[in-house]
């Protein structure tokens, strides 16, 4: 518990965070009309809740240990806060850890795919090991093989949690099939790290977005917010509006 980055991860308080949207709309003729704000109260506003299949594809390879625990950490507290966003819909969790091979722990048609104490367990089992080399090209292509296999509704959200520091003996080639493969899926990757020295860039090559990676205590509330919107669907609807004239 001597790390500094271990030691924030515990202190940092959990805050939810809620969604809002507002809408400006401005007619115009001649001579501006009307303007109307819409806030998320509004009923010009439709906000559906989404079901979700979210994967963790978990590295286990790691010569720090304390980096390995806060990454563990990190972990816990994400599918902590997604049980709690999510609760009430229909969510479905599977884990995957890698190092040189894919080793499958919890796949979505699983009895257990719905019990995050389950899930917490499987992850906080999990402990680093020596490797000479890891591929999370062929852990995506396993994550993407679970969504496939679920046959789960098109409107669930499919979320891979990777949880790596972008160091790898993947080929470039099959770095980009592999992300290729999630995005034709459909799929959305949030990428988590305990390393204070990641390879960012490649992370970044992952999930598209920097907001959809932790690296530091810093990142939390962005990181959080990027999750959440997955998970927050807006639909508009015909705003009408009530037209005065200037004469």
């Amino acid at each position: 518990m001597s790390d500094p980055e271990l030691l924030l991860e515990l202190l940092v308080p959990h805050s939810p965070v809620r969604f809002q949207a507002a809408i400006v709309v401005v007619t115009f003729s001649g001579f501006p009309q009307m303007a109307r704000a819409i806030g998320s109260d509004d009923n010009s506003i439709v906000c559906s809740e989404t079901d979700a299949d979210i994967v963790f594809v978990v590295d286990t390879t790691s010569s720090n240990s304390t980096s390995f625990l806060v990454q563990q950490h990190r972990l816990l507290r994400t599918l902590k806060r997604l049980s709690s966003v999510l609760k009430g819909r229909s969510v479905r969790y599977g884990v995957i850890g890698f190092h040189r091979q894919p080793e499958l722990l919890l796949e979505l048609e699983s009895p257990f795919a719905t019990d995050t104490g389950r899930v917490s367990d499987l992850i906080s089992s999990l402990k680093p090991r020596q490797s000479t080399s890891n591929s999370v090209a062929r852990a995506l292509d396993e994550a993407m093989s679970l969504f496939f296999e679920s046959r789960g509704s098109a409107e669930r959200r499919k979320i891979v949690i990777l949880a790596h520091d972008g160091v790898n003996t993947d080929l470039v080639a099959e770095t980009l099939e592999a992300v290729a493969n999630v995005e034709k899926l459909g799929a959305s990757t949030f990428a988590v790290t305990g390393s204070s020295r990641p390879n960012s860039f490649a992370l970044l090559g992952y999930t598209g977005l920097r907001e959809r990676i932790f690296v530091t205590a810093a990142d939390r509330a962005v990181f959080q917010d990027a999750l959440d919107e997955k998970f927050t669907r807006v639909e508009m609807e015909l705003v009408s509006l009530e037209i005065s004239n200037i004469a």
